[in-house]
Protein backbone atom coordinates (compact mmCIF):
# COMPACT_ATOMS: atom_id res chain seq x y z
CA UNK A 1 0.00 0.00 0.00
CA UNK A 2 1.40 3.25 -0.84
CA UNK A 3 2.44 5.79 1.60
CA UNK A 4 -1.12 8.05 2.70
CA UNK A 5 -1.70 9.96 5.55
CA UNK A 6 -4.85 8.74 6.43
CA UNK A 7 -7.21 11.07 9.19
CA UNK A 8 -6.11 8.94 11.89
CA UNK A 9 -2.78 9.71 10.64
CA UNK A 10 -2.70 13.19 10.41
CA UNK A 11 0.09 13.62 13.00
CA UNK A 12 2.53 12.18 10.93
CA UNK A 13 2.25 15.16 8.35
CA UNK A 14 2.17 18.02 11.46
CA UNK A 15 5.67 16.17 12.78
CA UNK A 16 7.30 16.26 9.32
CA UNK A 17 6.21 20.06 9.10
CA UNK A 18 7.54 20.67 12.36
CA UNK A 19 10.80 19.20 11.40
CA UNK A 20 10.91 21.10 8.22
CA UNK A 21 10.01 24.57 10.11
CA UNK A 22 13.26 23.58 12.31
CA UNK A 23 15.58 23.08 8.89
CA UNK A 24 13.96 26.66 7.32
CA UNK A 25 14.45 28.32 10.79
CA UNK A 26 18.30 26.61 10.53
CA UNK A 27 19.30 27.97 6.95
CA UNK A 28 18.50 31.36 8.15
CA UNK A 29 20.39 31.17 10.93
CA UNK A 30 23.33 30.00 8.76
CA UNK A 31 22.57 32.89 6.61
CA UNK A 32 22.58 35.42 9.43
CA UNK A 33 25.66 34.13 10.20
CA UNK A 34 27.67 35.48 7.15
CA UNK A 35 27.85 39.17 8.24
CA UNK A 36 27.65 38.62 11.55
CA UNK A 37 30.73 39.24 13.99
CA UNK A 38 32.53 37.01 16.48
CA UNK A 39 30.30 37.43 19.23
CA UNK A 40 27.40 37.69 17.10
CA UNK A 41 28.48 34.06 16.00
CA UNK A 42 28.72 32.27 18.78
CA UNK A 43 25.28 33.35 19.86
CA UNK A 44 24.00 32.23 16.27
CA UNK A 45 25.73 28.72 16.89
CA UNK A 46 24.08 28.21 20.23
CA UNK A 47 20.88 28.63 18.35
CA UNK A 48 21.78 26.28 15.71
CA UNK A 49 22.59 23.82 18.21
CA UNK A 50 19.55 24.29 19.70
CA UNK A 51 17.58 23.94 16.97
CA UNK A 52 19.26 20.63 15.73
CA UNK A 53 18.43 19.23 19.15
CA UNK A 54 15.12 20.34 18.72
CA UNK A 55 14.94 18.24 15.11
CA UNK A 56 16.68 15.92 17.12
CA UNK A 57 13.57 14.88 19.72
CA UNK A 58 10.83 15.57 16.82
CA UNK A 59 12.61 12.98 14.29
CA UNK A 60 12.53 10.45 18.18
CA UNK A 61 8.75 11.66 18.22
CA UNK A 62 7.97 10.69 14.84
CA UNK A 63 9.86 7.14 15.23
CA UNK A 64 7.48 6.77 18.59
CA UNK A 65 4.34 7.54 16.53
CA UNK A 66 5.27 5.17 13.97
CA UNK A 67 6.04 2.15 16.44
CA UNK A 68 2.58 2.50 18.22
CA UNK A 69 0.92 3.34 14.64
CA UNK A 70 -1.03 0.65 12.40
CA UNK A 71 0.53 0.63 8.86
CA UNK A 72 1.78 -1.25 6.10
CA UNK A 73 5.61 -1.71 5.75
CA UNK A 74 5.82 0.29 2.88
CA UNK A 75 4.62 3.32 4.79
CA UNK A 76 6.88 2.01 7.94
CA UNK A 77 10.53 2.39 5.34
CA UNK A 78 8.75 6.10 3.86
CA UNK A 79 8.49 7.24 7.27
CA UNK A 80 11.75 6.16 8.81
CA UNK A 81 13.71 7.35 5.67
CA UNK A 82 11.83 10.59 5.21
CA UNK A 83 12.79 11.31 9.33
CA UNK A 84 16.35 10.57 8.80
CA UNK A 85 17.00 12.19 5.42
CA UNK A 86 15.36 15.77 7.01
CA UNK A 87 17.98 14.58 10.48
CA UNK A 88 20.77 14.71 8.34
CA UNK A 89 19.93 18.04 6.79
CA UNK A 90 20.13 19.52 10.34
CA UNK A 91 23.26 17.63 11.31
CA UNK A 92 24.86 19.07 8.11
CA UNK A 93 24.32 22.33 9.03
CA UNK A 94 25.31 22.09 12.48
CA UNK A 95 28.38 20.92 11.21
CA UNK A 96 29.08 23.86 9.05
CA UNK A 97 28.38 26.48 12.04
CA UNK A 98 30.93 24.49 13.87
CA UNK A 99 33.59 24.72 11.18
CA UNK A 100 32.92 28.07 10.60
CA UNK A 101 33.33 28.96 14.54
CA UNK A 102 36.17 26.64 14.92
CA UNK A 103 38.23 28.21 11.53
CA UNK A 104 37.17 31.92 12.89
CA UNK A 105 36.92 32.75 9.21
CA UNK A 106 35.82 36.31 9.02
CA UNK A 107 34.98 36.58 4.90
CA UNK A 108 33.52 33.85 3.05
CA UNK A 109 33.89 33.82 -1.39
CA UNK A 110 31.19 35.34 -2.92
CA UNK A 111 30.41 31.72 -4.40
CA UNK A 112 29.55 30.41 -0.94
CA UNK A 113 26.67 33.11 -0.33
CA UNK A 114 25.19 31.57 -3.02
CA UNK A 115 25.88 28.28 -1.72
CA UNK A 116 24.28 29.36 0.97
CA UNK A 117 21.32 30.42 -0.74
CA UNK A 118 20.31 27.42 -2.18
CA UNK A 119 20.78 26.03 1.19
CA UNK A 120 17.87 28.47 2.02
CA UNK A 121 15.90 27.68 -1.14
CA UNK A 122 16.16 24.03 -0.36
CA UNK A 123 15.36 24.40 3.34
CA UNK A 124 11.77 26.63 2.03
CA UNK A 125 11.25 24.19 -0.31
CA UNK A 126 10.82 20.97 2.20
CA UNK A 127 8.98 23.65 4.36
CA UNK A 128 6.28 24.34 2.00
CA UNK A 129 6.37 19.93 1.28
CA UNK A 130 5.42 18.59 4.41
CA UNK A 131 2.27 19.79 4.84
CA UNK A 132 1.13 18.68 1.55
CA UNK A 133 1.88 14.79 2.27
CA UNK A 134 -0.14 12.76 0.50
CA UNK A 135 -0.52 14.84 -2.37
CA UNK A 136 0.97 13.54 -5.41
CA UNK A 137 1.17 16.14 -7.62
CA UNK A 138 2.23 18.61 -5.47
CA UNK A 139 4.84 16.59 -3.99
CA UNK A 140 6.09 15.76 -7.66
CA UNK A 141 6.94 19.48 -7.96
CA UNK A 142 8.85 19.74 -4.55
CA UNK A 143 11.02 17.17 -5.50
CA UNK A 144 11.72 18.86 -9.29
CA UNK A 145 12.97 22.01 -7.58
CA UNK A 146 14.86 20.13 -5.04
CA UNK A 147 16.59 18.20 -7.86
CA UNK A 148 17.19 21.44 -9.59
CA UNK A 149 18.54 23.32 -6.56
CA UNK A 150 21.24 20.42 -5.65
CA UNK A 151 22.25 20.74 -9.44
CA UNK A 152 22.78 24.87 -8.79
CA UNK A 153 23.84 23.57 -5.31
CA UNK A 154 26.97 21.59 -7.32
CA UNK A 155 28.32 24.20 -10.06
CA UNK A 156 28.34 26.80 -7.61
CA UNK A 157 30.45 24.58 -5.61
CA UNK A 158 32.34 23.67 -8.64
CA UNK A 159 32.92 27.50 -9.13
CA UNK A 160 34.29 28.36 -5.43
CA UNK A 161 36.59 25.37 -5.78
CA UNK A 162 37.64 26.79 -8.91
CA UNK A 163 38.43 30.19 -7.74
CA UNK A 164 40.09 29.38 -4.64
CA UNK A 165 42.82 26.83 -6.23
CA UNK A 166 42.82 29.84 -9.41
CA UNK A 167 43.66 32.78 -6.95
CA UNK A 168 46.43 30.84 -4.28
CA UNK A 169 46.89 32.30 -1.26
CA UNK A 170 47.75 31.14 2.21
CA UNK A 171 47.82 26.90 2.18
CA UNK A 172 45.93 26.87 5.81
CA UNK A 173 43.20 29.19 4.47
CA UNK A 174 42.87 27.37 1.10
CA UNK A 175 42.51 24.17 2.89
CA UNK A 176 39.48 25.86 5.23
CA UNK A 177 37.46 27.67 3.19
CA UNK A 178 37.47 24.27 0.74
CA UNK A 179 36.68 22.74 3.43
CA UNK A 180 33.78 25.01 4.42
CA UNK A 181 32.39 24.89 0.60
CA UNK A 182 32.41 20.86 0.85
CA UNK A 183 30.40 20.83 3.81
CA UNK A 184 28.07 23.63 1.90
CA UNK A 185 27.52 21.49 -0.93
CA UNK A 186 26.86 18.27 1.70
CA UNK A 187 24.18 20.41 3.24
CA UNK A 188 22.11 20.43 -0.52
CA UNK A 189 23.50 16.95 -0.82
CA UNK A 190 20.97 15.96 2.31
CA UNK A 191 18.18 18.02 1.23
CA UNK A 192 18.31 16.07 -1.96
CA UNK A 193 17.90 13.03 -0.17
CA UNK A 194 14.88 14.31 0.82
CA UNK A 195 13.80 14.51 -2.52
CA UNK A 196 14.34 11.15 -3.18
CA UNK A 197 12.43 9.92 -0.34
CA UNK A 198 9.40 11.88 -2.03
CA UNK A 199 10.09 11.11 -5.45
CA UNK A 200 9.56 7.34 -4.33
CA UNK A 201 6.48 8.51 -2.13
CA UNK A 202 5.48 10.02 -5.53
CA UNK A 203 5.77 6.35 -7.39
CA UNK A 204 3.81 4.76 -4.84
CA UNK A 205 1.20 7.03 -4.71
CA UNK A 206 0.80 6.78 -9.05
Amino acid sequence: MAFRLRSREVRFRAQFTAIAVHLADGAQLLAELLGSDRARRQDLADRMQELDQEVVGATHGILRTLAAAFVTPFDRVDVYRLAWSMRSCSRRMDSVVDLMIVYDLEALPSGMTEQIRNIVRAADLTREAMPLLGRTRALSEAWDELTLVRTQSREANHRVLADLTREGGEVGSIIRLVTVAQALDEVVRAFEDVAHVLAQIVVKES
